[in-house]
């Protein structure tokens, strides 16, 4: 019920904050929309000031109290932490201390040596403590003897080789370990162990299970707030008592100890929070909590709160909308106050105001109604007497002007003008002396107008007559000059006619040149096929010329054989013949083909001779395109001037024509002076002296 109305309160207090925001800004904003007068201006002025002075000195107040609140209850939530901190250390202590004692007891009566005498002692030790689940010792050969009962068989439990042996072993003080959660009853037991030791001689180490279900209710009998709880964790964060049954260590089904580290519970906690040091983070529920932490005497576990947010700031909130209910009720206060005090001093100078409104539209014989002897009835009678000033000066003023304006220049003031009027009485005399000298010099100067305007006139005309003359000339010019432009454009034509019919013959010519090379190119593979034919004829001598040796041979043999060779004889003597007419076509052959290959060779030298006049021919060819090229660029080069110059021309005859017209209207305009010098003279002849 206090979270929710802690969380309505906060709500609220911001609505008031933003309301009495608007408020002020509001009224100021109607103020200023009403009237744009000093009044407004002075009233805004004086209702930001107090409003904010009042505002500075209830946000110093709530600032302050919300500090001190703060303090009181960061002093309160460290000394309920460190008193429960000391609860609990009182009752380890108590564990410690018997545990001592136990382990002296066993050393004095000699029970360290002799299991027999000591089993019955430890089992008296654990019914003295109603909290004790077991005593036992752990032996340096490995062996141990609880007093519970328990005998595990040799080998089945090595007491050196746990930790809480080696601690204690270790150490010359009594030792607690963390808790752990038996498997048999599930709930959390801690191990309170010292060293044994007899003549400097360690025999092992003594050791008491402690159900610590008393640490849970001295934890959970921790309430700072209504709606808070307290929080025991280990030294590496691991929790041990916590309002949230799922977050207390258990064992798993192989009896293996399952924790919860508390950081994983809480988002933004760390391990690292200083005593007394409150932070704000979010609960396991997602809710946004204050936390403080201290750190025990007891292996560095840690005892902490979860503060309520919305009950931790209550009190605070409290005296927030307290000093902001001050801070309406004095601001409408002092707006009341202000607002009847600018009322009675700004309403006699409403009515002056209207008054002076009067004034400034000319209405000069007004009177004020005010007449009390403070500073506003002196400011009304200034305005009355220099009301009656400035009307006298401007009735003399008005009639000076007057006779300004009939020519009469040599009147005086009839009224003294008296400190910075007296200037505008020695302008109105300047001005009168001046335009005096002014209209005279102007009848003179009228005459001179008057003469000269009629020779400007001839002048104007007889150059309206040459400008007129020019143009005509500038024109035939302009005419000659298109002739010749038209024609270099023609030449230009004809030149890019004469470049591209260039460029095609010099492609022909090249054309023609790398034929005659591949014609040169086929007869060399020509020549080079004849010398080949001749080796293959000089081939075939060789093989007639064996084959009629082998032919003779075959003659010999057959004559040698008599009549059974006289077969072989007669076609030995066949292919003797075949190897001649065969030696005789081979020679045949080859004079054709040295015939054709002299032939060949001549054609090379012609061919040759010819694929060097077509490269002159191309290398001519190019010149003539390079020069028809100079002259096309030069044509083009003429012809752009030839426009540069038709467009100059045509700009000095825009000029020329443009000067004709204004030579026109400067005859005109003569004829026009020599009107307006005549009126001039008439005009000034009404004015006198």
């Amino acid at each position: 019920m206090n979270t929710i109305f802690s969380r309505n309160v906060l709500q609220s207090g911001k609505c008031y904050v933003i309301i009495y925001i608007y408020l002020i800004f509001g009224v100021i904003a109607v103020f200023n929309k009403k009237n744009k007068g000093l009044k407004a201006k002075l009233r805004t002025h004086i209702y930001i000031i107090s409003v904010l002075s009042i505002a500075f000195v209830a946000l110093s107040a709530c600032v302050v109290t919300a500090v001190v609140n703060q303090r009181q209850m960061s002093r309160t939530i460290s000394a309920q932490l460190s008193d429960c901190s000391s609860k609990l250390s009182s009752w380890l202590e108590e564990k410690r201390s018997l545990t001592e004692f136990i382990a002296d007891e066993i050393v004095d009566r000699g029970y360290a040596e002799n299991k027999e005498e000591c089993l019955p002692f430890l089992q008296d030790c654990i019914n003295r403590d109603p909290d004790s689940f077991d005593v036992y010792i752990g032996y340096a050969d490995g062996s141990c003897l609880f007093g519970g009962g328990w005998n595990p068989a040799p080998g089945e439990y090595d007491p050196t080789t746990r930790d809480w042996y080696k601690a204690a072993v270790s150490s010359d003080s009594i030792i607690i370990t963390d808790p752990y959660t038996d498997a048999q009853t599930g709930r959390q037991v801690i191990t309170c162990t010292t060293k044994i030791e007899v003549d400097g001689r360690i025999i092992g180490a003594l050791a008491r299970d402690i159900f610590i279900d008393e640490i849970a209710e001295i934890i959970n009998s921790l309430h700072i707030d209504e709606n808070g709880y307290a929080i025991l964790v280990t030294g590496d964060g691991s929790i041990i008592v916590h309002e949230n049954a799922d977050y207390m260590p258990t064992v798993d089904a192989d009896g293996n100890d399952v924790t919860v580290r508390l950081d994983d519970v809480m988002e933004g906690y760390s391990a690292d929070i200083a005593d007394g040091e409150i932070k704000r983070i979010k609960d396991y529920d997602g809710k946004t909590i204050n936390f403080a932490q201290i750190n025990t005497e007891i292996n560095d576990w840690k005892l902490g709160y979860s503060l309520d947010y919305s009950e931790y700031h209550s009190g605070m909130l409290t005296i927030i909308i307290v000093f902001l209910a001050m801070t309406f009720l004095f601001s409408g206060i002092i707006s009341a106050y202000v607002a009847v005090l600018l009322k009675r001093v700004f309403k006699p100078l409403s009515d002056v105001a209207d008054t002076a409104r009067l004034v400034s539209q000319g209405s000069l014989n007004v009177s004020f109604n005010y007449d009390g002897e403070d500073e506003i009835g002196d400011v009304c009678r200034t305005i009355e007497v220099n009301n009656r000033v400035v009307k006298d000066y401007i009735e003399d003023i008005s009639e000076r002007l007057d006779n300004i304006s009939r020519g009469n220049f040599n009147t005086d003031s009839n009224i003294e003008y008296r400190g910075d009027y007296a200037a505008i009485k020695e302008s109105l005399d300047n001005i009168s002396h001046s335009l005096g000298q002014v209209f005279d010099g102007i009848e003179g100067a009228s005459e001179a107008v008057f003469g000269g305007a009629g020779g400007v006139a001839n002048g104007a005309n007889q150059l309206a007559e040459s400008v007129s003359m020019q143009t005509a000339v500038i024109n035939d010019i302009v005419s000659e000059v298109n002739i010749v432009s038209e024609k270099i454009t023609n030449n230009v034509s004809r030149t890019d006619q004469a470049r591209s019919i260039a460029r095609d013959t010099a492609d022909s010519v090249k054309e023609s040149s790398e034929q005659m090379h591949k014609l040169l190119d086929a007869m060399g593979e020509i020549s080079n096929a004849s010398e080949e034919i001749k080796k293959i004829i000089g081939t075939i001598e060789d093989i007639a010329f064996q084959t009629n040796i082998l032919a003779l041979n075959a003659s010999v043999e057959a004559a040698r054989a008599g009549s059974a060779g006289k077969g072989f004889a007669v076609v030995a003597d066949e292919v003797r013949n075949l190897a001649g007419k065969s030696a005789d076509a081979s020679i045949q052959t080859s004079k054709l083909i040295e015939h054709s290959s002299n032939a060949v060779n001549s054609g090379l030298i012609y061919a040759d001779a010819a694929s060097e006049s077509l490269k002159k021919v191309v290398e001519h060819t190019n010149e003539i395109d390079g020069i028809i090229v100079k002259i096309n660029e030069e044509s083009h080069d003429q012809s752009s001037c030839m426009e540069d110059v038709n467009s100059k021309i045509n700009i000095v005859a825009d000029y020329v024509s443009s000067a004709a017209a204004n030579a026109e209207e400067s005859a005109a305009a003569s004829e026009e002076l020599n009107g307006q010098a005549s009126a001039l003279k008439e005009m000034l002849q009404t004015f006198g002296n």
